[in-house]
């Protein structure tokens, strides 16, 4: 009995879930699909649709679709604005109505619908077609009045749907001033007033052929061409073509502006800039052999070089920093200093061998690589440093040096930076002569980007004197120039001392400024005979630190005295790290520490 009760609530429930699922669940889905289709002014694929009209109170533009491309077919025959129409395909083919306000109404003019305020007519592949009309606004409600096809139903639906559909020629036309792509430009012509220019593409850079001989600005062609391919035009005047009366009125019989593109498929395309209109903020332009006449922005023009200053390379060196293997600085009075790059690191090899800070050495590299100039003069034979980039072959990060490029640091000067040179209130900054090697024209760079660059040793050599593991430590030996030893050491966590107490903190705050130690200054170095270091209090030495691990000493400091000052919060000590030929300047933090750590051990 208690089985057949047991199968007999096992399909109860079998039977339930089925319920749920194709009534509840999938039936919910169908239902509410059914609901949408009922609700939608319009039912139709927007595949369907291969031709529309609309009509506003500007006139009526019709548009068809042949091979996927939309055109205006009326009252001008143009190119269309395809994501436009089909935007407008779109949202019609989701528009719904609110709900049905009149079922065959006798009157339209109350909804403003016997004069729409637009009538969209679409014409289908196959099939009838389709019919949508827009009236005034509802009473209440971000609503409008619609009809459907020939009926006189009475519907309300959102007001954007107004929106959507009330589009003129303007709105639907193709208002791209040049349809180009300008990556497949690969030269380009630009006659403006005294300037006549002509520029090459050379792979992802840019050369001159007038007027020099020589590097592009590639930046400032790139952001041309960009400028021109996304330009749309702000207003459309006349679409005949004009005689020569009218070129003459517009200015386009002697444009201020004239250029032409050379595509990579063959095609040549120019526009021809004129006078100033009064359609729209902007100048007269046309297409060279078209016949439109249309209105570009008056922006689009900034974006045109004024003189040949304005096309030359601003960029000093043009150096992939893959290839660069050594880098070697040379200024009166100062060692030469010479930086060589084994892999990806970067070590000193001139005036000693010594680690290199990477932080700064890439801030300064990121300098030397992306220096542009903001003005050009004459080059000069007089100079106060030199910087020599050796590179290694294109592609290749090992190897040896195969090529050099040399600048040569001049005199200061000053000028105003190109930005700034259309401006009233414009301010000159101070500016270094930067001559490439062979050039006879040098770069006018800003002070403070060659001052990054001419850095010193010190700059660029590695800050940290003492860097290990804390955890790998296990003893540590500390003593004074009174002869005070004591040697703490370490049972897992723990830290204890041979003699006396050691409070909660007193090793991990030695620890703390220990390791990571910089150096804040360099004291004296050396190569041959160790110099007298009593005068830095370091013979003997104040203080000692020996910190050991299971390989052997991780670090070995001695500290002398204070350096004279009258800021305690930059107080300075003399110290020696390991065995390292060189007396450096540290923060007293250490010696502090060191200072109350030895006087509790000894009480």
């Amino acid at each position: 009995m208690q089985t057949r009760n047991t199968l007999f609530m096992a399909v109860v429930l079998v039977a339930i879930s089925a319920f749920v699922y194709f009534y509840e669940i999938r039936g919910r889905a169908e239902r509410e699909e059914t609901e949408r289709q009922e609700s939608l002014l319009l039912l139709f694929e927007a595949e369907e649709i291969v031709g529309l009209s609309i009509t506003t109170d500007e006139g009526t533009v019709q548009a068809a679709k042949s091979d996927g491309t939309w055109r205006i077919t009326a009252p001008v025959e143009v190119a269309a604005n395809s994501t436009a129409i089909e935007t407008i395909v779109d949202n019609v083919s989701q528009a719904t109505h609110q709900r049905l306000v009149v079922e065959a109404a006798e009157d339209l003019q109350p909804f403003g619908l016997a004069e729409p305020v637009a009538t969209l007519l679409f014409e289908r592949a196959d099939g009838d077609p389709l019919r949508l009309a827009i009236g005034k606004n509802t009473p209440v409600g971000a609503s409008v009045y619609a009809t459907v096809g020939d009926d006189q139903n009475i519907y309300s639906a959102m007001s954007a749907l107004r929106d959507d559909v009330a589009k003129t020629l303007f709105d639907l036309r193709d208002r791209s001033v040049m349809s180009f792509a300008a990556a497949d430009v690969h030269r380009l012509e630009v006659q403006r007033d005294d300037l006549h220019a002509v520029l090459a593409r050379n792979g992802e850079s840019w050369s001159a052929e007038v007027p020099f001989a020589g590097s592009a600005d590639a930046d400032s062609i790139d952001d041309l061409l960009g400028a021109l391919e996304s330009a749309q035009a702000a207003a459309f005047v006349s679409d005949g073509a004009p005689d020569e009366t009218t070129m003459a009125e517009y200015g386009l019989d002697s444009p201020q502006l004239a250029v032409t593109l050379h595509s990579t498929d063959d095609a040549r395309r120019g526009l021809l800039v004129g006078s100033a209109a009064s359609e729209a903020d902007g100048f007269y332009a046309m297409t060279e052999g078209g016949s439109t006449v249309f209105v570009v922005e008056a922006d689009l023009l900034d974006e045109f070089p004024t003189d040949a200053v304005a096309l030359r390379d601003k960029q000093v060196l043009s150096l992939s920093r893959q290839r660069l293997a050594e880098i070697t600085i040379e200024r009166g009075g100062d060692p030469t200093l010479q930086l060589v790059r084994q892999g990806t690191e970067w070590s000193i090899s001139q005036p000693r061998q010594l680690d290199a800070d990477a932080s700064a050495l890439s801030s300064m590299l990121s300098v030397l690589t992306d220096m542009r100039a903001e003005g050009f003069a004459p080059a000069s034979n007089s100079s106060t440093a030199t910087i020599r980039v050796g590179l290694r072959a294109p592609g290749t990060d090992v190897g040896a040096v195969e090529e050099t490029v040399e600048i040569a640091i001049g005199g200061k000067t000053t000028v105003v930076p190109f930005d700034e040179r259309d401006r009233e209130d414009a301010e000159a900054i101070e500016v270094f002569r930067v001559t490439p090697a062979g050039s006879d024209t040098a770069f006018l760079v800003p002070v403070e980007e060659i001052d990054d660059v001419l850095v010193d040793l010190f700059a660029v050599r590695a800050k940290t004197l003492v860097e290990f593991a804390p955890e790998e430590l296990q003893t540590l030996e500390l003593s004074s120039a009174d002869g005070a030893t004591h040697t703490l050491s370490k049972s897992g966590d723990q830290w204890s001392a041979d003699v006396g107490e050691l409070g909660e903190t007193d090793v991990a705050d030695m620890l703390w400024d220990l390791n990571y130690l910089n150096l804040e200054a360099v004291a004296e170095e050396w190569d041959g005979a160790t110099p007298d270091l009593a005068r830095y209090g370091l013979a003997p030495a104040r203080y000692r630190i020996v910190a050991t691990g299971a390989d052997g000493v991780v670090a070995d400091v001695r500290i002398g005295s204070d350096l004279p000052t009258d800021d305690e919060a930059s107080m300075r000590v003399y110290a020696m790290i390991d065995q390292r030929p060189a007396v450096f300047e540290i923060s007293a933090a250490l010696a502090d520490i060191l200072a109350g750590l030895l006087e509790n051990l000894g009480s």
